[in-house]
Parts: structure tokens; C-alpha cells; sequence
């Protein structure tokens, strides 16, 4: 019997606006101060590409883009989508990931995932990245 592995589902609240928080997940300038050593993503293209200080490197597809609203990628271990709502001045930021190969996959995405998502709430709330050059996920 095959089972299918969980989905992770991540709800983070920011003190940033949506359009803010859209920016991070959506601009390769932004994604480097949160995410990975090295980002370009081109939502025109629907492509994405991140090198990580530990050398890891991904290339994906933006699957869904709306601006200020979602956006999701396509990469080797399923899809991560970002939802995004207003919450007065402020935004709801809801991540679902799913479609994992492994048990060891899920482990290593839930770290990271929480890992990086605390750290783009440090940056965007508090002007902190959170992140150490000997962190690898």
C-alpha cells in the first residue's frame, strides 16, 4: 500500500503589506535578503532559479502568479503556494507544499520552510535576517 505523504501548511502573520510581502517571494533583490545567496526569478518567463551558500542549487516554474494575491512554484519536491490576505494594515501569509517523494523530503522542506518564512518575517518586520553563512537546508 502506497500512502501519500502529508502537505505542509504554514500561516505565518506579518506586519508588512501584502504588496510588501508579494515583493519578497516575487523579486530577486528581495528573495537573497530572506532565502538563498543567489536568486533570479522572472514571472514573465514563469522561471525561478536559487543558489543556496551551501552550493544547493534549484531551478523551478512559477505555476501561479498573481500579484499582491498568490503565487506558486514547481520544483523537484512538489509545489509550494503562497497565499496572501490583508489583515487590517497588516497580512496573513498562508503556505501549503505538497507532492513529496520522501519522508526525508517533508522532513527537510518543514524545517526549512519554517526556518526561511520566520527569517523573511524578520527581515520585512524587523530589518533582521536571522540567517548564519553555515545554515543549510
Amino acid at each position: 500500500m502506497n500512502r501519500k505523504l502529508p502537505s505542509i501548511d504554514l500561516t505565518f502573520h506579518l506586519q508588512s503589506s501584502p504588496s510588501e510581502v508579494f515583493r519578497a517571494l516575487s523579486d530577486s533583490d528581495m528573495l537573497v535578503k530572506w532565502w538563498a545567496a543567489k536568486a533570479s526569478i522572472s514571472p514573465e518567463e514563469k522561471k525561478f532559479s536559487l543558489i543556496f551558500d551551501n552550493g544547493f542549487e534549484i531551478d523551478g516554474e512559477i505555476s501561479n502568479f498573481k500579484k499582491n494575491k498568490s503565487i506558486s512554484f514547481s520544483w523537484v519536491e512538489g509545489i509550494s503556494s503562497f497565499e496572501l490576505s490583508n489583515k487590517r494594515n497588516d497580512t496573513l501569509l498562508k503556505l501549503h507544499h505538497d507532492g513529496f517523494d520522501s519522508p526525508e523530503a517533508l522532513a527537510r522542506s518543514s524545517s526549512g520552510w519554517s526556518y526561511y518564512l520566520a527569517n523573511m518575517k524578520s527581515v520585512l518586520d524587523y530589518g533582521t535576517d536571522l540567517r548564519s553563512k553555515g545554515d543549510s537546508f
